[in-house]
């Protein structure tokens, strides 16, 4: 049996409890501390002092509250973060001393005092459950819930044995007696019986059906009090430490290494497997989980390039909390080689780090922002399209525990009411009537073009209400201390665990779709709201301490959900997700109106379909103070309902390119008068003839300006509350949103004359002319007319001209987002080839940079720089900036500069030793052109130029199995305060899985944050591996490629909203089969060797390829040479440059050959090799 023992700080007093949901034990220790050892990470805790005569601690399970029994007789409460002895409250005193306590589900207390009697505290009073033993006192007592049982040990007369009762816990009848031939000091219940715990420290089952069996562990000596129990694990104290048992036994022929930690539902943890020990190979064994066959449970991919037979696996969790256990068996005999138990938690305990993840397949979790479009058509447009039917699964929860009196059913009712019916208040609003409203979806459509956008509400119902098997308080902590009436914020696991409990409350019945066809709801779902009702209605108090009502306010944000396919497997993934309030407290002042549920949910539901948040942001600059939108979008304030503004529905892919006119005055500077038609009027068939939806003003790609109409229209449900009738000026911005900076759409600047963004008369203007401002572009001005001659109601008419300043202008392209993170202006070459960093090795970098103006630039400068692979970048490491280029007018000039790549790039892990980088990022900055002789010729638009990629080529090799790679991903807080980094995880490829090593973590303010991303291929996986090798070949490799991206998005703390989604990072992932090259030789005039590749246990020259050489003197890897040339059936001879040879005979030179990847053959490299004369 495998067992683990954990050093405290100071003896423990007390026995052990076991709190689930916190997946810890608590005790109190001998220097009068009360505290908790978590298992997940072997984690102590001090929570309060002055309890040296504590007999037991018990956390109470409302998750607020801990119970402390003394010796003496005293029941303590208090709260578990003020649970010092001055802060607790005495709730009750026995008159007699205690020896032990437990406690049950209900709140219940049973104590055992010191004449051997079991008295129940209930409600604040005593009564008699079991008289006292007539001889020796009981020793030893524990109960068992699900049998409704309580078990008490009392000492035999002579012999040293000892006798065990099982009696009722409803009346104390005494049920049956078991004697056993030891002493017992401490009993727990255990698999149709119990575990006992002699005065020797020895453990062993005992059965009620067959008695005690041979099976024994050995603990610490002496046992302090109580043991505890998780499943099959025993936890003991002794002294000052904890042990961990883990009971019963396992097969262990084959060799397997693995530790007690726990799993999280849809986790990962390592599991070293030594198929030496048995003389056997990866691929001469089959993995199952033994209560699911059908379901994936082992990733046997190798890490990196290692070969031996001994090596790292990954257990794939379930589903579903509990024990589970994993069988290895032979496949050529069907003999079990080994089990072992592991366990999946149902709350992920840790409040600083999230769970591992893993991405099995495809996974899209929600649309990603960008820019999109081209040259010659509006930008923005369809960059992360709604569809025609948004599918949302709605459920209410009800939180275990919970006192509030709300109508459950009633709350569901009307929330579904709200999301779906079209009259359902004298306001007639509903989620599904604004989203039809403002996509037009229930207007005449045209035969292509937009269809718009209605809400879907599976099952025709919010379902539930769902009952969690947690407390409000161990989901929730409250968002201001200060405030009582204060919402409650979402722990960062709380997402899945309700994305867990509605996935298992839906498995067992499908959606039926039509055709007799049936779907699994959380399949279908495009997105799942999580409505919560309140966990108290008044205020709650424990001890000295009152903590707020109980209820939430609402975010966005994502969860793991899971559904069975047909094929009884399991498939994870991650869907955008809704936490609100079913309900508020009934003791709150201000409750929420009922149309207060319909706005909260059309703005949350916008956060799932990729729209962000527009009001203030930690950090934002304060001259942008008068520039958020306000009531004109839903993501500023939804209480108004408006619409959205003209950018949110061009990127919902709500307005056809079509209805936008494009104004980029590079291409045609002309002058031009345009009719707008409001926005509120349009239909799915566009405006009408000689109308636009809207014009942008083109600044470069991806900045734009966007005006629009708008105008309250009789019989709508949104924009019925907005500021003015007016045209609208915005501004919009991927890549300052991207780099946190701004909100995506501001409103414009308040021009020189006043007249500002919003143009509510004829005659006023939007003119850019300060050219002392560099933010401005100063070359347009637009005026609003007169009303349009169709509908003066709601028409109107405006000029745009083009002023034309004689100036440079600068521009890079950044990443076009979207999940694309690589700047087509940024490129990197090396030793691998192209966008491909080896460490240790010279590389070049080829920045290109466009003079969008009428007048040259001379001596144009930028700035490089680089880090490990990050989404939300901190301080970058320079590199040397090229030199200076001139740029002719409306031209471009690529710059080159040479990054020498250390040899070792580590980034701190957050545990354990620091972490390889293998992955990096550049960004470039362009310097602002002062021009020399003219001041007024100077670049006035600059702000933020620059740009960034965060994008390599990756692979993995294969010859069965995959190989694991792996790389560092670090991300920076930028605030003052602490906040929530949250990573999301993409993939396109079906063939592949990723590892994060954690999906969240909270991060200091100004520190960075560090995990880990891996990835293999299903080259032979046990349950993937035969339809990958089919498609593997299928394809010759072509398919088997994956675009993967990361983003993070950052929650300060204190916020209440969804996150500011940082910029990304991406890789391009291809597998091949596994090359090496088998000889290399350099001689006197030329590199040559062979290359080959392993496949089904044979060896063959790789067909086709290219093969670069890296030359460089022996103490000088920074004057590298690059020698190019092809490889044909294996073979390739490069020839070695007269002059290098020269250089060669003055001082050593080395040489290292490297193989381009293709489609079939992954890439290797040979090693260095010196020049043979």
């Amino acid at each position: 049996m495998i067992s683990r023992t954990s050093p405290l700080p100071s003896p423990v007093i007390t026995g052990l409890a076991f709190d689930e949901p916190g997946n810890a034990v608590w005790f109190a220790t001998g220097d009068g501390h009360i505290g908790t050892w978590r298992l997940l990470g072997e984690v102590h805790t001090d929570l309060g002092t002055g309890w040296p005569d504590a007999i037991a601690v018990l956390p109470g399970v409302d998750g607020v509250s801990v119970r402390m029994v003394t010796a003496g007789g005293q029941v303590y409460v208090a709260a578990r973060g003020r649970a010092d002895r001055a802060d607790a409250e005495l709730s009750a005193t026995h008159s007699t001393g205690l020896r032990a306590a437990a406690g049950l589900d209900d709140g219940t207390l049973l104590l055992l005092d010191g004449d051997g009697a079991v008295v129940r505290l209930r409600a604040g009073a005593f009564e008699l459950l079991v008289d006292a033993p007539a001889g020796a006192a009981t020793t030893a007592m524990c109960v068992d819930p699900p049998a409704d049982e309580l078990l008490l040990a009392t000492p035999s007369d002579g012999g040293g044995g000892a006798s065990l009762e099982r009696r009722s816990l409803q009346d104390g009848t005494l049920l049956g007696t078991v004697p056993v031939p030891h002493p017992v000091v401490s009993i727990v219940a255990f698999g149709g019986g119990a575990l006992t715990v002699d005065d020797a420290g020895t453990i062993r089952h005992l059965s009620w059906a067959s008695g005690e069996g041979a099976g024994e562990a050995a603990l610490p000596t002496p046992v302090t009090g109580p043991v505890a129990r998780w499943h099959s694990l025993v936890f003991a104290a002794s002294g000052a430490g904890i042990t961990v048992v883990d009971w019963g036994s396992d097969t262990d022929t084959l060799a397997i290494e693995a530790s007690l930690q726990p799993l999280a539902a849809g986790g990962w943890a390592p599991m070293t497997v030594d198929y030496d020990s048995l003389g056997i190979a990866a691929g001469d064994v089959d993995w199952i989980w033994e209560d699911a066959a059908d379901e994936e449970c082992v990733s046997i991919a190798r890490p990196g390039t290692e070969g031996a037979e001994r090596y790292e696996h990954r257990v794939l969790a379930g589903p579903v909390p509990g024990e589970r256990t994993l069988v290895a068996i032979e496949r050529a005999s069907g003999k079990v080689l080994a089990t072992r138990r592991f366990r999946v938690l149902g709350r992920w305990p840790d409040d600083e780090a999230g769970p591992p993840q893993v991405i099995s397949g495809e996974r899209e979790v929600y649309a990603k922002p960008g820019w999109g479009g081209g040259p010659g058509s509006p930008q923005n447009i369809r960059v992360h399209p709604a569809p025609e039917e948004y599918r949302i699964a709605v459920a209410v929860f009800r939180c275990k525990g919970s006192t509030a009196a709300i109508n459950a059913a009633g709350a569901a009712d009307q929330r579904r009411d709200e999301l779906t019916r079209h009259v359902v208040s004298t306001s007639g609003d509903s989620v599904d009537r604004w989203f039809r409203e403002v996509s037009y979806a229930d207007t005449p459509a045209a035969a292509s073009g937009p269809k718009g956008t209605r809400i879907r509400l599976l099952t025709d119902s919010v379902i539930g209400p769902i009952d969690v098997p947690y407390t409000f308080a161990e989901l929730f902590s409250p968002g201001n201390a200060a405030d009582p009436w204060g919402s409650w914020d979402p722990k960062p696991d709380t997402w899945d665990v309700l994305g867990g409990t509605f996935s298992t409350f839906v498995r067992d019945t499908p959606l039926v779709i039509g055709g007799g066809v049936t779907r699994p709801v959380m399949e279908f779902a495009d997105a799942v709201v999580f409505t919560i009702l309140p966990g108290t209605d008044e205020l709650v108090t424990v001890g000295a301490t009152t903590t707020g009502a109980q209820w939430t306010w609402a975010y966005a944000g994502d969860a793991q959900v899971y559904w069975k396919p047909r094929d009884g497997s399991t498939t994870f993934t991650r869907k955008p997700a809704v936490v609100m309030p079913a309900a508020i407290s009934a003791g709150h002042a201000t409750p929420w109106a009922e149309r207060e549920y319909v706005t909260t949910i059309v703005h949350e539901l916008g956060h799932t379909l990729g729209m962000p948040d527009l009001y203030q942001g930690p950090g934002y600059p304060g001259e942008i103070g008068e520039r958020y939108v306000g009531d004109w979008d839903i993501m500023h304030s939804d209480v108004p309902l408006p619409h959205l503004s003209l950018p949110h529905r061009m990127r919902l892919g709500w307005i056809d390119p079509s209805w936008v006119e494009v104004c980029d005055f590079s291409k045609n500077p002309a002058t031009r008068e345009i009719t707008l038609q409001a926005l509120e009027t349009l239909a799915r068939t566009g405006p009408a003839a000689g109308k636009k939806a809207g014009i942008e003003i083109r600044l470069r790609d991806g900045w734009n300006y966007y005006f629009e109409h708008r105008r309250e229209q009789t019989g709508q449900i949104g924009d019925q509350n907005l500021p003015k009738n007016a045209v609208l000026g915005t501004d919009v911005f991927q890549a300052t949103a991207d780099d946190m900076a701004r909100p995506l759409i501001l409103l414009l600047p308040n021009d020189v004359d006043g007249d500002g963004p919003v143009l509510s008369a004829a005659a006023t203007d939007y003119e850019e002319s300060d050219v002392t401002n560099p933010d401005r572009m100063n070359d347009f001005r637009l005026t609003r007319l007169a009303s349009g001659p169709f509908d003066p109601t709601n028409d109107v008419r405006v000029r745009v001209e083009y002023v034309g300043a004689h100036r440079a202008e600068l521009q890079i392209t950044p990443a076009r987002g979207n999940g694309h993170w690589k700047s087509p202006d940024i490129d990197i070459d090396g030793p691998s080839g192209p966008n491909i960093v080896v460490k240790g090795h010279k590389h070049r970098i080829r920045i290109r940079v466009r003079n969008a103006g009428s007048k040259a630039a001379d001596k144009v400068t930028i700035r490089v720089g680089w880090l490990p692979f990050t989404t939300t970048p901190g301080t970058w490491q320079t590199i040397p900036s090229p030199t200076p280029l001139n740029i002719a007018a409306k031209s471009s000039a690529t710059f080159e500069v040479d990054w020498m790549v250390p040899a070792s790039v580590t980034v701190p892990a957050t545990s354990g030793p620091a972490i390889e980088a293998e992955h990096f990022c550049v960004r470039v900055d362009i310097d602002r052109y002062v021009d020399p002789v003219d001041p007024t010729g100077s670049e006035i638009v600059i702000h933020n130029n620059w740009a960034q990629s965060n994008f390599n080529t990756a692979s993995t090799a294969q010859s069965s199995p995959s190989s694991r790679e792996t790389t560092a991903i670090i991300s920076a807080n930028p605030f003052p305060t602490r906040a929530l980094q949250r990573h999301v995880v993409e993939q396109t490829g079906d063939q592949f899985r990723l590892f994060l090593d954690e999906g969240w973590r909270i991060v200091d303010a100004g520190a960075t944050g560090t995990t880990r991303l891996a990835y293999e291929s299903f080259a032979g996986d046990p349950r993937r591996g035969a339809q990958y090798a089919e498609l593997f070949e299928g394809s010759q490799g072509e398919r088997i490629t994956s675009e993967v991206s990361v983003r993070t998005f950052v929650l300060p703390e204190g916020r209440h909203d969804s996150g500011l989604p940082g910029f990304g990072a991406g890789l391009w992932v291809r597998a091949g089969w596994r090359t090496r090259f088998e000889d290399l030789d350099v001689n006197r005039e030329i590199v040559f060797g062979t290359i080959v590749y392993e496949h089904d246990g044979t060896r063959d020259p790789v067909p086709f390829g290219e093969v670069r050489v890296v030359a460089h003197p022996q103490d000088r890897p920074d004057e590298t040479r690059w020698l190019n040339g092809g490889v044909t059936d294996g073979r390739f001879r490069v020839g070695i440059p007269r002059e290098l040879l020269e250089r060669a005979t003055a001082e050593p030179w080395v040489f290292e050959a490297f193989y381009f990847s293709t489609y079939r053959h992954a890439p290797t490299r040979s090693g260095v090799r010196p020049l043979r004369w």
